[in-house]
């Protein structure tokens, strides 16, 4: 049997407004081996991590959805390369990192992990070279994805201090290679999980959360979900929304030094033709 993480917004999608017109305009950056999906000017960034097994493309329809309450984010959703996983035989496929176990959230060396980690860093590095402040990047992710997004975003520098990580049905992977950066402890969390999840253990939400606490990070919200398993819902999805939303509101007029040279607005970039 495979374990796999994908498609798991599209009963969501189905009862959320997805037939619409696309508000997006959607670009294949197939050397980056990511999409973008933005609006023609934006303000702020979303980076949007799918679990194993998946690609970027299933995340186009959800970041459409999410861009009728969030219209001048731009959404980029990278893909992993394909790796061996473990957990699946050694199977290769789409993978941040090697999964041991499901039984084990701490075991193995999660292979491939600091390596995913530096390439989130750099797509974010490559958005605020044009303009966008760190404080308007939001790092997001489901499952593996999630895991990801709160390994990369609690090691950036200080200077890289997030707006926000949500983590959807996550948790911190391999802590032997973690090392909180204290100057990024209060960066806004939002944890989404099912208590029905039988593939990322409700258990392993919460030990994320209490390692994170003892460690001085407060600002971490976990919520849970009667009878979810390992899939994000409706509910889920707007609380996403309206964490993101406030959370750029909130640093919408704020500069720091460290950004008094960004732009505030950014035009999305001209489509590659060669793709």
């Amino acid at each position: 049997m495979f374990f796999l993480e994908g498609v798991i917004f599209l009963f969501v999608l189905s009862n959320a407004g997805a037939n619409a017109a696309s508000r997006l305009q959607v670009i294949h950056d197939e050397e980056a081996n990511l999409i973008v999906a933005t609006p023609d000017e934006y303000d702020a960034v979303v980076i949007m991590i799918h679990g194993l097994g998946d690609t970027g493309k299933s995340y186009i329809q959800l970041a459409d959805m999410m861009s009728a309450q969030l219209p001048k984010v731009k959404f980029i959703l990278p893909s992993a390369p394909e790796q061996p996983v473990t957990l699946n035989g050694g199977k290769r496929m789409s993978s941040w990192y090697d999964i041991i176990s499901l039984q084990d959230k701490d075991g193995g060396d999660c292979d491939g992990l600091i390596e995913s980690a530096a390439r989130i860093r750099k797509i974010l590095e490559n958005e605020h070279n044009k303009g966008i402040p760190y404080n308007r990047m939001v790092l997001s992710g489901f499952s593996q994805g999630g895991a990801l997004s709160l390994f990369t975003g609690f090691q950036l520098k200080a200077e890289q201090q997030l707006g926000g990580i949500v983590c959807m049905s996550g948790y911190m992977p391999c802590p032997k290679k973690f090392t909180l950066e204290p100057a990024v402890k209060d960066t806004p969390v939002l944890h989404l999980h099912g208590l029905a999840d039988k593939t990322v253990q409700i258990k392993w939400a919460e030990l994320t959360r209490k390692g994170l606490q003892e460690m001085d990070v407060l600002n971490y919200h976990l919520e849970t979900f009667e009878h979810l398993g390992h899939s994000i819902n409706a509910e889920g999805l707007s609380l996403t929304n309206k964490f993101i939303h406030q959370r750029l509101n909130a640093l919408n007029t704020i500069e720091t030094a460290k950004d008094s040279s960004a732009h505030p607005s950014s035009k999305s970039p001209t489509p590659r033709t060669d793709l």
